[in-house]
């Protein structure tokens, strides 16, 4: 455990390296510097800093405490469980006692080849310098001021910050998808027994080591040590593990550290978080990884101004992040690299510079631009009416407008026709941001979806089983509009859009391993199109700004939501279209009682008038050969129409609790995970104007329903696999077995 180094009659306190080593960059003057660690006497020192760097060593002594008597107790353990239960009283004074702090605060996070035993055995090292602010009960910024990492990522790599430091006074800690009682939950004495293992000297301040263990192991909790102050009964220290029952996909031995210091003689607060252990994927030519994660918090001041909109986002990256100089970083680089660190930076920073042989570099190359051409369909795409399209993206931002200009264009062979989209977009604003934007294109696109979003490319699964759930039109013209966020979690927008919009024929017929004919392309109204759109969005989930790019971070619970219009009239504005469009959505992700994660999804919609079928809505059926994560999976090759639509989708997993608390012997040591699902859509046609194609479109007016279950995690690639069976009586499929990528969960 490291020592802590304190400069006192401030809010500056540190932690040692493991070696023992500390940096302090401080102005010129007089200091008092004491250095206190939990087992020994804490040493103080005067020192007088020039404009010339010093060398200050420490060495303390150990620390024994005289115990008079040990009282006797009929129960076990007793005198931890009497101490556990004070904390646990007064821990909701704890909790609101510190309203507010801020910290400078330093990063690292190391990974190591854990068969490898030298220096050679760095992976990966990355850096960071934040500001972090906190405000009770839950608000917290942290801005990347600088940030630095191996040659082998690039900066957009490192995301490392501080987190959420996890409060052991809270009832249940949040760790991924984990909800694990904390050891001083009100309900603690439930879970855990606690053996009072030490009586140790911090500050001229009694501490009590305490173990704790969990009354079942296969429960969510943690195993190992706190460390809790007499009188205050304040948490002050934990090392701790994790029990069977929590579930870390892929990772394995987590070992998380808080050691703590004490702030104008009432609050304690942390000045060094860790996170250790390992991690090893089910990927072939990927080793097993150790990872060791540190964060040193130094500098408190606990009655920071609080500016308005410093929390609109959780996490920020400065402008400036990546050109910090050499000496800037030395200043807020508190603790240094081990030699084993330092020779591991240099060997990964070679390796990244040396000369690579032509084989090697022609590989990584084709391998590269294949998962690229896969993944972003700007690049590379295959479909039925495109055949092969080969495009090319680019991006430029004007810095002295703050403006983003993106462009595409590409050809492609089955049309034998020249696309293109360009879009300029402006935003401005932090607290609330404003972003203007306007698109001109002349291309291809895919009817909107309940459940395929336009991002996905179905290019590899056209490719091999000619399964490709999008159905085309072609469209030219131009779209403008704008969007603000009026709160954290609320945007609203509008548009205008001017687009000719007309039919395609299908082009292409091959595939792979298909051995019938695609499935036709279906026609649309063709015509001129001007309407006006409208949305509201909501979306739980905090925000991060990344530079100039703005992101949403990822965690449950989550909610999400949308509301949409188009209107489009003659009567408004010259046109072909006559109709009014609503659409809406709904998501919610969370915990469920310990048992793992449920999530909910709701989406539909009406129209009146005239509504043309590019507009319709539509469930289609997604990748046939990956199922989608809603789990409609029995419609074979088929889309379900609608002027009018309603769908919902119900799933819930499992993750690993059912085999770990089956209690049969093999049965519960399985590593696959499990999850059960069920979904449900209607749709009609009625009260519409027959359209062109409405003859060979389907439609569900009564239920569409399935239900299902899934294995996942299963080796050696972690795939899911899907069983699903219909419950209506449609003609699709009665029975569907599918798969999914389930490298880290749903």
């Amino acid at each position: 455990m490291a020592a802590t180094v304190r400069i006192e009659g401030t809010g500056y306190a540190m932690p040692t390296n493991d070696q023992g080593e500390f940096r302090l960059r401080l102005p010129e003057g007089t200091y008092r510097i004491k250095v206190s660690h939990i087992t020994h006497y804490s040493e103080r020192t005067e020192v007088v800093l020039t404009d010339s760097a010093q060398v200050i060593d420490f060495s303390l002594r150990p620390s024994l405490i005289e115990i008079s008597g040990i009282r006797v107790f009929d129960k076990a353990y007793d005198p931890a469980q009497q101490i556990i239960v004070e904390a646990i009283k007064r821990k909701g004074d704890i909790l609101r006692r510190i309203q507010k702090f801020s910290c400078d605060a330093y990063t690292k996070v190391v990974f190591r080849d854990v068969e490898k035993d030298d220096s050679c055995n760095v992976i990966l090292i990355a850096e960071s310098q934040v500001d972090c602010t906190w405000e009770y009960p839950d608000k917290y910024n942290e801005v990347i001021v600088a940030r630095k990492q191996t040659a082998n990522i690039g900066p957009e790599g490192n995301l490392l910050s501080v987190g959420e430091i996890l409060n052991f006074n809270e009832n249940r800690i949040e760790i991924g998808t984990n909800e694990i009682v904390s050891p001083t939950a009100e309900d603690a004495l439930d879970y855990y027994n606690y053996y009072l293992l030490d009586t140790l000297m911090f500050d001229n301040r009694r501490v009590f080591h305490i173990e704790i263990e969990p009354k079942n192991p296969n429960d969510r909790l943690f195993v190992g040590t706190v460390d809790i102050v007499d009188s205050t009964f304040s948490v002050v220290g934990v090392d701790v593990g994790m029990s069977k029952g929590v579930e870390l996909t892929y990772v394995h031995d987590v070992r998380y550290t808080q050691v703590f210091a004490e702030f104008e003689g009432e609050y304690w607060l942390p000045i060094e978080i860790g996170l250790s252990g390992e991690l090893n994927l089910p990927i072939p030519g990927i080793p097993k990884l150790s990872f060791d994660y540190k964060a040193a918090l130094h500098e408190y001041d606990l009655h920071p101004e609080i500016i308005r909109g410093l929390f609109d986002f959780a996490i920020e990256v400065a402008e400036t992040a990546d050109d910090v100089d050499s000496i800037t970083w030395a200043d807020g680089q508190m603790v240094p690299l081990t030699p084993l660190e330092d020779r591991g930076y240099r060997y990964q920073d070679s390796l990244a510079s040396a000369p690579k042989p032509i084989g090697k570099t022609l590989l990584r190359t084709t391998l590269a631009l294949t998962a690229s051409a896969l993944i972003n369909k700007d690049l590379f795409r295959f479909n039925r009416v495109e055949g092969a399209y080969v495009g090319l993206p680019l991006g430029y931002y004007f810095k002295p407008l703050k403006t983003d200009l993106s462009m595409t264009g590409g050809y492609s062979f089955g049309l034998e026709k020249w696309q293109f989209r360009s879009v300029i977009s402006n935003r401005f604003g932090r607290s609330h941001p404003v972003r203007f934007w306007a698109t001109y294109l002349n291309q291809v696109v895919g009817r909107q979806s309940l459940i395929t979003t336009e991002h996905y490319n179905p290019t590899f699964v056209a490719l091999m089983l000619e399964a490709d759930p999008f159905d085309y039109f072609g469209e030219e013209g131009f779209r403008i509009g704008a969007s603000m966020r009026v709160f954290k979690p609320i945007t609203l927008g509008a548009g205008y859009n001017h687009v000719r919009q007309y039919s395609l024929d299908k082009t292409e017929d091959y595939s792979v391993f298909g051995d019938e004919p695609a499935r036709h392309n279906p026609v649309i109204a063709d015509g001129h199109l001007r309407s006006f759109d409208a949305f509201v969005e909501y979306d739980s989930r905090p925000i991060m700004k990344l530079k100039r790019r703005e992101a949403r971070l990822d965690q449950i619970p989550r909610t999400y939501a949308r509301i949409e219009a188009e209107y489009a009239s003659p009567d408004l504005i010259d046109n072909d279209f006559d109709f009014v469009r609503y659409e809406a959505s709904f998501m919610h992700s969370r915990t469920l009682l310990g048992l793992g994660i449920t999530r909910l999804y709701l989406a539909g919609g009406l129209s009146d008038r005239s509504l043309p079928p590019q507009k319709y809505f539509t469930v289609d059926f997604n990748d046939i050969m990956f199922s989608n994560r809603l789990h409609l999976n029995t419609l074979d090759y088929n889309n379900f129409v609608g002027s009018r639509m309603g769908l919902i989708a119900l799933q819930h997993d499992f993750g690993n609790v059912p085999f770990r608390k089956s209690g049969i012997p093999g049965f519960k040591r399985l590593p696959f995970s499990l999850s059960v699902y069920a979904g449900a859509f209607w749709s009609d046609l009625e009260n519409n104007p027959v359209q062109p194609g409405d003859d060979l479109v389907l439609t569900a007016p009564k239920a569409y329903t399935e239900v299902g279950f899934s294995i996942g995690r299963i080796p050696p690639l972690g795939l899911k696999m899907l069983l699903t069976w219909q419950l209506s009586d449609y003609n699709t499929a009665d029975f569907n077995i599918g798969f999914d990528l389930d490298l880290f969960g749903d």
